[in-house]
C-alpha cells in the first residue's frame, strides 16, 4: 500500500470506493467514488428575496417522471410560498426526489428555470468540474441508481432516502472527455428508442376511446341494430319490466305473509314500474328506460350505500372475518388482493344493510364523474361495502347483470351521473340521486346478445393492449440496457490512452482543500 504522506492523498483514499464495494467492473482509467465527494453543497433560495411578487416553484408534481423532465412548474405568489420552497436551482443542475425514489422524479434544469425555487423533497446536484451534468442526469435515471435508493428508503407514510445515504451512493466516474462521449452515445441511442416510443404513443388513449365507443353503442342500441332486424318478434322491454314488476309484487306479498306469521316487520314495498321518458336519451322502440328501483331485486337493501362515519371506523378493521370492499377494489376489479381489510362477523351483523353478495353491482360514488361499476365476483364471500360505494342488486331472473354493468360504465350513464354529482373539493354522488338515473333496458334476448358482442370486441381490445404493453416493456428494457452498458464502459466510447479519472478527482479535491480556509476565514469575519 502506498504511503499517504500528503493531505490530498489521505483525502483521495477516503473518497474512493473499496474494490469489495464496487458493484461491477469498469475500465482501468475510471474510478469508483461516493457521489457526495463530487457534488457541491446545495444552496438555498428565499422566494421573498427574488424581487418579484411571484416565483416559479418546482415540486414533485411538476416533474414528468416518464420523460424525467420539468413539465408543469407552479407560478405562485410569494405570500403563498410553501415551507418546502427553499432549494436554489441553476441551469445544468440535476434534481432528484428522495421521496419515493422508485417513482424516478428526476430532471435536468435548463436556463428557463434558472431563477426557480425547488422543493426540499429534491436533492439538487449542482454543477461541478468532476462531471458533465448530463452524465450525472443519465446515471441517476439508471436502474442501478434507483435500486440503491430504494434499498435505502425509510419510513411508511412518506418513504424517503436521507441525504446522508444518498451521498454515500457509489458512482463510476470516467475521465471528463469520455463522459461527454458517453452522453452523446446515450442520447443518440435513446433518440432512436424515443422514436419507437412515439410510434406506439396514443395506443392506450385509442383503446380507451374504443372501449367507451363500444359501451355507448351497446347502451344506445346501435351495436345490435342489425340483430334486431333479424329478431323482430321479441318481448319488448316495456312488457318485460311490467312482468318483472308483477313478479316482484307477488314476492313482496309472500314475504309480507311470512313476516306477519313470524311477528316480524313487513318488508319494503317494491316500486311499481311506470314508463319513464327522456327526450335526450334515444333508444330503439323495443327498449325502455327504467330507474334503478325498477330493475332491482325485491330483497331488503337491494340498493344501498356504505356506512357513514362512526358506523365503520378504522379501529373496527380486523385481520380476518368478513371482507370490506373499497373504491380501489371496484376500479381495479381486484376483490381478493390490494391489502384486504376485514371486520368481525359480529360487526358485520351490525352492518347488514351494507352487505353485498356475489353478482351485486358495485358503483363508486366519487370521481370525475363517479360511477365506475364492477360485478362482485361469483364464489366470493359476502362482504361489507365502505362509505364511498353504492350497491345495486339486479332482479336476476329476467335481467342480465353484466349488461347493466356495461351500461352504467358507458358515457350515456356517466353523463347523467356527472350532472347530479355534488361537492366543491370532492365530487360525490348521493344514493337518492343515484336512484334517479334512467337506464336503457333492452329485451332480455337482446341483453344477452349485447353482452356477447361487447365481450368479443373488448377481448380484441385487451389483446391489442397486451401487445402494446409487451412492446413498451421491451422498449423500456432497451433504455435501461443502454444506461447499464454506458456506466460499465461498454458502449465503445473508452479511450485507454486518456488520463485516469483519478487525475480529475485529485484536481477537484485539491481545489476544495484550497477553498476551505477561505470559506472559514470569510465566515469568521462576518
Amino acid at each position: 500500500m502506498r504511503e499517504l504522506s500528503r493531505p490530498i492523498d489521505r483525502l483521495e483514499e477516503k473518497v474512493l470506493v473499496p474494490e469489495s464495494e464496487q458493484s461491477f467492473k469498469i475500465p482501468d482509467n475510471w474510478i469508483w467514488v461516493r457521489i457526495g465527494t463530487i457534488l457541491p453543497p446545495m444552496r438555498t433560495r428565499n422566494p421573498e428575496k427574488l424581487g418579484s411578487n411571484f416565483f416559479t416553484y418546482i415540486d414533485i408534481e411538476s416533474i414528468n417522471n416518464v420523460n424525467q423532465e420539468v413539465e408543469s412548474p407552479k407560478k405562485l405568489p410569494v405570500s403563498e410560498a410553501p415551507s418546502r420552497a427553499q432549494r436554489a436551482v441553476h441551469n445544468g443542475d440535476v434534481i432528484i426526489s428522495l421521496v419515493r425514489p422508485y417513482l424516478k422524479n428526476i430532471a435536468l434544469i435548463d436556463s428557463e428555470y434558472e431563477h426557480a425555487v425547488a422543493s426540499t423533497a429534491f436533492y439538487v446536484c449542482g454543477s461541478s468540474q468532476a462531471y458533465d451534468c448530463r452524465f450525472l442526469y443519465h446515471f441517476l435515471r439508471s436502474d442501478y441508481s434507483t435500486q440503491y435508493l430504494v434499498a435505502n428508503t425509510k419510513g411508511d407514510n412518506s418513504p424517503s432516502v436521507r441525504s446522508a445515504d444518498f451521498l454515500e451512493m457509489a458512482i463510476p466516474l470516467p475521465p471528463l472527455p469520455e463522459q461527454k462521449r458517453i452522453v452523446d452515445r446515450i442520447e443518440s441511442l435513446l433518440g432512436k428508442v424515443n422514436e419507437a416510443k412515439k410510434s406506439i404513443e396514443g395506443t392506450l388513449d385509442f383503446l380507451y376511446q374504443f372501449r367507451q365507443a363500444v359501451l355507448l353503442l351497446a347502451s344506445s342500441g346501435q351495436l345490435t341494430a342489425e340483430w334486431r332486424k333479424n329478431h323482430p318478434h321479441l318481448e319488448t322491454a316495456t312488457d318485460l319490466l311490467k312482468r318483472i314488476s308483477e313478479r316482484r309484487e307477488e314476492v313482496y306479498k309472500q314475504r309480507c305473509q311470512l313476516a306477519k306469521k313470524n311477528g316480524e316487520r313487513s318488508p319494503r314495498k317494491p316500486m311499481e314500474y311506470m314508463k319513464v321518458e327522456n327526450d335526450e336519451i334515444n333508444i330503439p322502440h323495443s327498449w325502455a328506460l327504467a330507474l334503478p328501483e325498477h330493475i332491482c331485486s325485491p330483497d331488503d337493501y337491494a340498493i344501498g350505500i356504505g356506512p357513514f362515519g362512526s358506523n365503520l371506523k378504522v379501529s373496527d378493521y380486523a385481520s380476518e372475518g368478513v371482507p370490506l370492499v373499497f373504491v380501489r377494489n371496484i376500479r381495479s376489479g381486484d376483490f381478493a388482493g390490494l391489502d384486504p381489510k376485514y371486520v368481525s362477523h359480529k360487526k358485520a351483523e351490525e352492518l347488514l344493510p351494507h352487505m353485498v353478495r356475489s353478482l351485486d353491482l358495485l358503483i363508486t360514488k366519487m370521481g370525475e364523474p363517479p360511477g365506475d361499476c364492477e360485478i362482485y365476483p361469483e364464489n366470493m364471500h359476502d362482504a361489507v361495502i365502505t362509505s364511498d360505494v353504492i350497491k345495486l342488486r339486479i332482479w336476476e331472473n329476467d335481467l342480465v347483470t353484466e349488461y347493466f354493468k356495461h351500461c352504467i360504465n358507458s358515457s350515456l350513464i356517466k353523463k347523467q351521473l356527472g350532472l347530479i354529482t355534488k361537492g366543491v373539493t370532492l365530487q360525490k354522488l348521493s344514493l337518492e340521486r343515484f336512484r334517479s338515473i334512467m337506464i336503457p333496458v333492452p329485451p332480455l334476448e337482446e341483453q344477452k346478445e349485447i353482452v356477447r358482442c361487447i365481450k368479443l370486441l373488448l377481448d380484441h381490445a385487451d389483446q391489442i393492449e397486451g401487445l402494446y404493453l409487451g412492446t413498451k416493456s421491451r422498449i423500456d428494457t432497451i433504455t435501461q440496457s443502454i444506461l447499464s452498458k454506458a456506466f460499465r464502459g461498454e458502449l465503445g466510447t473508452n479511450d485507454p490512452s486518456e488520463e485516469s479519472a483519478l487525475e480529475l478527482l485529485q484536481q477537484v479535491l485539491a481545489e476544495r482543500m484550497d477553498e476551505a480556509p477561505k470559506k472559514k476565514k470569510a465566515a469568521n469575519t462576518k
